[in-house]
């Protein structure tokens, strides 16, 4: 997994994006995981995106204690 294409997604701040954030990020939210680097960026394009599909996989993200702050951010800014 590479930071940068996860980035680029948020950046093109289109809605096809959201699925693949979403699918990511539900790979790499176990609390163990070795990159949750990605995982944190994909909260955080996610927060940007403020879709709803999100949630789900936002508030599973809250287990990981290096996701935990961006994923109530994330979910504060939903509608």
């Amino acid at each position: 997994y590479a930071l940068h294409p996860v980035r680029l997604l948020t950046e093109l701040r289109a809605p096809e994006s959201v699925p693949v954030l979403i699918a990511t990020l539900e790979r790499l939210s176990a609390p163990d995981e070795p990159h949750w680097r990605v995982a944190l960026a994909c909260v955080e394009g996610l927060h940007r995106l403020a879709d709803p599909r999100a949630r789900p996989s936002l508030e599973g993200a809250l287990a990981h204690p290096r996701l935990t702050e961006a994923a109530t951010a994330a979910l504060r800014s939903l509608p």
